[in-house]
């Protein structure tokens, strides 16, 4: 039995050594540079993604390196302006890696993460008129509108700040600002989240747990999807915290949900019906549904444009603000 189980040792320490000496030196990728940690397992840029680091620990990586690294056995990352036509457009462009359904909502795969070029066609074709330069300059005016009571309420905050001594949340600012411009001149219906009452939601936008919570997903977003399913599921059932965060986070989806769902069924309603009759049958929802899109998958597309739309735009111009304070000099 002991001579089993010493034989049992030594096949596994030795396919153990060959996995390490294919990955190094005989793998297609070994010819280029990244950690060691990296070549040998998936874990590492596993880590660097649930850390937060992944976008500063790669950029000093190319430019210790250049324009290739490696960052996993099987994948490599490229720092090359050269290469987004050959990646993302030539011949159709190459396929999305599995791990980009992990960002599906309620089900359905998004624009950003649908992975069969097909079915993303399906998903972008009625809506990419929306993202026209001269379409988004025709609705300037309801963007601007936006920009103006978003300024308007800051200066009339920051007033009641410097009497109290209370600090403004600038974050909540330009996220406010971002869905209300976003959701104004996509879905037709403003959010309001600039007539909010902030202080109820904790100083947030009552979408901010909505958006955090899938800000938070990108953290496992290159797991391979079983898994990510199953981490997923225990996360969200085993949640241990019963407190008055948890209660805002299950406000904030219920507001999200109630809004969405509320465009979605005004469009149904009125898809026959024109501009004349007060319907703009160019909002982001009616084209989805005019393109033959159920009401499920149409709410979660909106419900994906919130996400997108929101967090990104509002951290940016958030950043930006804080670093406009810190150097008035600019």
């Amino acid at each position: 039995m002991a001579l089993l189980e010493l034989q049992a040792i030594l096949i596994t320490f030795a396919s153990f050594l060959t996995i390490v000496a294919y990955r190094l030196y005989l793998h297609p990728l070994s010819k280029f540079p990244g950690p060691l940690l990296a070549k040998l397992t998936s874990f590492w840029i596993y880590r660097e993604t649930y850390r937060g680091t992944e976008a500063s620990t790669l950029a000093a990586l190319h430019a210790k390196y250049g324009p290739i690294i490696r960052v996993a056995p099987n994948e490599f990352d490229i720092a090359d302006s050269d290469a987004v036509n050959s990646i993302y457009v030539k011949s159709g462009g190459f396929l999305k890696a599995p791990c980009y359904s992990n960002f599906d909502i309620d089900g359905f795969p998004t624009i950003f993460s649908a992975i069969e070029p097909a079915h993303h066609s399906t998903l972008s074709k009625p809506v990419l008129p929306l993202f026209a330069q001269a379409s988004i300059r025709d609705g300037k005016d309801v963007i601007v509108g936006c920009v103006n009571r978003m300024v308007s309420r800051l200066e009339q905050d920051v007033k009641q700040s410097r009497k109290s001594g209370k600090p403004v949340n600038i974050l909540t600012y330009a996220r406010s600002l971002a869905l209300d411009a976003m959701t104004s001149y996509l879905f037709g219906k403003n959010y309001g989240g600039l007539e909010e009452d902030w202080e109820k939601e904790d100083g947030r936008l009552s979408a901010a747990y909505f958006v955090d919570r899938l800000v938070a997903v990108g953290r496992f977003f290159y797991l391979p999807p079983t898994i990510f399913s199953w981490l997923f599921l225990i996360l969200e059932n085993f949640d241990i915290n019963f407190g008055p965060d948890r209660y805002l986070k299950w406000k904030s989806q219920v507001a999200v949900d109630k809004y969405v769902a509320g465009i979605v069924d005004e469009a149904i309603a009125a898809e026959k019906k024109t501009k004349e009759d007060g319907i703009d049958a160019g909002t982001f929802q009616m084209r989805l549904l005019k393109a033959g899109m159920s009401r499920d998958e149409t709410i979660a597309q909106c419900k994906n444009t919130i996400f997108v739309g929101t967090d990104s735009t509002g951290m940016n111009l958030g950043t930006i603000c804080f670093h406009l304070v810190r150097n008035p000099e600019m």
